[in-house]
């Protein structure tokens, strides 16, 4: 949109996701923009989402420049409009600075299971049979089902110094409810200070798990009423299997070399019976990643080796409870998800999966190799 010099200016407060506002940008085709801007605040910019500096972005004919001022949720065009974006359109690029995954599901996916955690400050008191019900009822208005509702427990275990040495000491720990869909294919475990919800299907994003984790959001929120939220996170547990993998070994060209350790060394390499590995990345000041890999025995591929690829990706900021905040940093999580798996198991590797795309990049829902994108093994 142009203003009365025949530029415009875009402001970003966090929440805008970087695709929103190039394609803005050139719906309206603002052939000068950031030529004019009345607030001299700090700058970034970007091409196809990715950090380039500060730097104008260009966007097909439209030049975008953004500030770091916050304008509520929406992004300012000078001496013209105001764009609100919804914070569903969460940002697609991956934190950390990863690069972007490539858009391609997989028809042999090695996805286990993938599981979506959220973590609250306590305020409400512990749950019975009735906030079942009341939870069961809230996510079928949003479109999820849930046919069973059971009591559990979530075990707390301390050590206790005792005159024969340290004793762990299990205790009973708090009460909560696990509901399940008729299937066994979806299920979410609520207690009074968190809730998950796993995946026993996983085929894409948009369609196996996002849905399903704003249902239950929207239930904790109208039945728990959490007010602050402390962690979220995604995890997508993999197991690679090949049936030539008949030693350890086998899998040093079917992963990245730098994560392969005693794989690689010429004398030992061959002697490794299992291992397994883990690595923390610190993605951003409150993000971070959890990567635990390894080859391993699987009874259940003829005693081959299997790969065990498990990627827990998640953010310990604290944030008033919002579904459309959680919302965005799902989806954020799942994008940086996606991007550690591909940069892990290679492209070779990778192709032998049945890599195919379905729908265009807006419909952008998978992560890690198995959905929309390579689903971010987490």
């Amino acid at each position: 949109m142009r203003d009365d010099a025949g530029s415009c200016v875009l402001y970003k407060t966090p929440e805008i996701p970087h695709h929103a506002i190039l394609r803005y940008a050139e719906e309206r085709a603002c052939p000068q923009a950031a030529a004019h801007n009345p607030h001299p605040l700090p700058k970034v910019a970007w091409r196809g989402g990715r950090i380039q500096g500060n730097r104008t972005a260009v966007a097909g004919s439209a030049a975008v420049s953004v500030s770091t001022r916050e304008y509520a949720g929406s992004v300012q065009l000078t001496g013209a409009e105001t764009m609100t974006t919804p914070t569903d359109s969460a940002p697609d690029v991956p934190l950390g600075d990863l690069p972007p995954a490539t858009w391609v599901l997989l028809r042999k996916s090695p996805l286990q299971v993938v599981v979506a955690e959220v973590r609250w400050a306590r305020t409400g008191p512990e749950l019975t049979g009735e906030h079942g019900l009341e939870l069961r009822d809230a996510a079928a208005e949003h479109g999820l089902h849930l046919a069973r509702i059971d009591p559990v427990r979530q075990q707390q275990v301390h050590f206790e110094m005792r005159p024969e040495g340290p004793a762990a000491v299990v205790n009973a720990g708090v009460p909560g409810l696990k509901l399940s869909t008729s299937d066994g294919a979806i299920s979410v475990t609520v207690m009074p200070d968190s809730l998950v919800v796993q995946c026993n299907a996983y085929s894409r994003w948009s369609e196996s798990l996002a849905p399903q984790v704003a249902a239950a959001v929207a239930a904790v929120t109208r039945v728990v009423e959490p007010r602050l939220f402390q962690r979220v996170g995604l995890r997508y547990v993999n197991r690679l299997v090949s049936p030539d993998a008949v030693i350890a070994q086998s899998w040093r060209d079917r992963i990245e070399p730098t994560f392969l350790g005693p794989l690689l060394n010429p004398e030992l390499g061959v002697l490794v019976a299992s291992a397994q590995q883990q690595v923390e990345l610190r993605l951003t000041d409150t993000a971070a990643a959890i990567i635990r890999h390894g080859p391993y025995r699987d009874a259940a591929v003829d005693n081959t080796f299997a790969y065990l690829l498990d990627i827990d990706v998640f953010d310990t900021r604290s944030e008033r409870f919002d579904p459309e905040a959680v919302s965005v940093l799902t989806r954020q999580l799942n994008r940086t998800a996606a991007s550690l798996f591909q940069q892990i198991v290679p492209d070779q590797w990778r192709e032998t999966m049945g890599p195919y795309t379905e729908s265009a990049p807006d419909d952008q829902d998978n992560a890690q190799g198995q959905g929309d994108r390579e689903e971010e093994a987490e």
